[in-house]
């Protein structure tokens, strides 16, 4: 495993929330997986090194790697975590599932084409079920954590 440690402590210059996703990608994208016959985990460290290239030698994944993370998540959960960065530390999910309900949109009549705040242009309104999912889908990836109270998320 000494191989597969030092290109992940290469990658996430030791950042614990680098080190589980590039652990988390590599198990999806099935460079890294668990032989039942040996028993043991095994690993492609060329195909680890194809999933994180870089421009240079010694270099972090960077931000680019985490656009592309980001990318990858669902519809829901991306705009969750778009409203929560807007929010602050901590944020209130009821608020968030009424920001993406579309309940303070508005029409008066006349908008522009790019009003975003026109229920008839807008297309990152979400139902219910797709908002509650996207939580979930964030909470198993460790990309929020609960808070004090059932409804409060970091």
């Amino acid at each position: 495993l000494v191989p597969l440690a030092a290109v992940v402590q290469e990658k996430s210059r030791g950042n614990p929330f680098y080190i589980r996703m590039i652990l988390e990608t590599c198990y999806r994208k099935n460079c890294i997986w668990y032989s039942w016959r040996d028993a043991a985990w095994e690993f492609d460290l060329d195909r680890v090194f194809s999933e994180f290239v870089v421009p240079g030698y010694g270099e972090g994944i960077g931000t680019s790697f985490v656009v592309k993370r980001l990318q990858e998540m669902p519809s829901a959960a991306r705009s969750i975590v778009l409203w929560a960065a807007l929010l602050g530390t901590t944020f209130s999910f009821s608020l968030v599932q009424k920001l993406l309900s579309g309940e303070f949109l508005f029409e008066v009549g006349g908008e522009e084409k790019d009003d975003v705040t026109c229920p008839a242009q807008t297309k990152w309104k979400q139902n219910s079920s797709d908002i509650v999912a996207g939580l979930q889908f964030l909470l198993q990836a460790y990309i929020i954590i609960p808070g004090e109270t059932d409804d409060e998320f970091r």
